[in-house]
């Protein structure tokens, strides 16, 4: 695992093979139609949406009790501007070298601090990275946006709650995918990205949401927003 829990299955779903002739087996085509789902963002770039295992939490309560570090920040860059990491197997006995963990390395300017964990020195109005599972990735002169379970990246000039766990590399990554960090200031538009998992994905995020602004009701109040 590179960047969070759910991606340590990775390697098993992910069947983009990144080749020189950009060609892709008959096989690996064939399970890429049942593991993942194509679909035009802005006329531009393709999203290619993959499926991985990761911990779920049902309640704020949970998610917050495990989260390492919580924080009211936005971040700096938009997206197509943040590093984007993706990171390959080695090609072996005349195979190409495949698609192995994608991320995004993600700056964000910290207005609150809201759990951190003992000696951790992270302060209010701090910058800091931060992974989140999705990526652009170029291949053959052609670039796709790669992104597990829907996550929606969050967007410069929003602001968030964000729930992160230390991924034991020293950086701290998203958990929960879109139920790890919940937009502030305004309503996202979830439909076109929620309707290719389960059904009741939104309703669990409005749920979760309502849930993260009880608890941090008071600290959202003092924040001008």
């Amino acid at each position: 695992m590179r960047t969070l829990k759910m991606l340590i299955t990775i390697q098993c779903i992910l069947f983009i093979v990144a080749c020189s002739n950009n060609e892709i087996s008959s096989e690996r085509s064939e399970a890429n139609e049942q593991s993942q789902e194509i679909s035009k963002v802005n006329n531009e770039i393709e999203t290619i949406f993959i499926h991985g295992n990761y911990v779920v939490y049902e309640s704020e309560i949970d998610l917050y009790e495990d989260a390492d570090l919580v924080v009211l920040a936005n971040p700096i860059d938009s997206f197509v501007d943040r590093e984007h990491v993706a990171r390959y197997t080695p090609p072996q006995g005349g195979a190409p070298k495949t698609l192995e963990d994608f991320f995004t390395r993600t700056t964000i300017k910290i207005k609150k601090v809201l759990k951190s964990p003992e000696g951790l020195d992270i302060q209010d109005n701090s910058e800091l990275d931060i992974i989140e599972p999705v990526s652009i990735i170029e291949n053959g002169g052609v670039q796709k946006k790669f992104t597990v379970e829907n996550y929606i990246e969050i967007e410069k000039d929003n602001h968030y709650i964000i729930y992160l766990k230390d991924n034991t590399y020293g950086e701290f990554g998203v958990i929960n995918m879109n139920n790890g960090r919940f937009n502030l200031k305004s309503e996202e538009q979830l439909q076109s990205l929620m309707q290719h998992s389960h059904n009741d994905d939104i309703d669990k995020h409005e749920e979760m949401k309502k849930q993260v602004f009880e608890r941090f009701e008071n600290e959202i109040k003092d924040y001008d927003l």
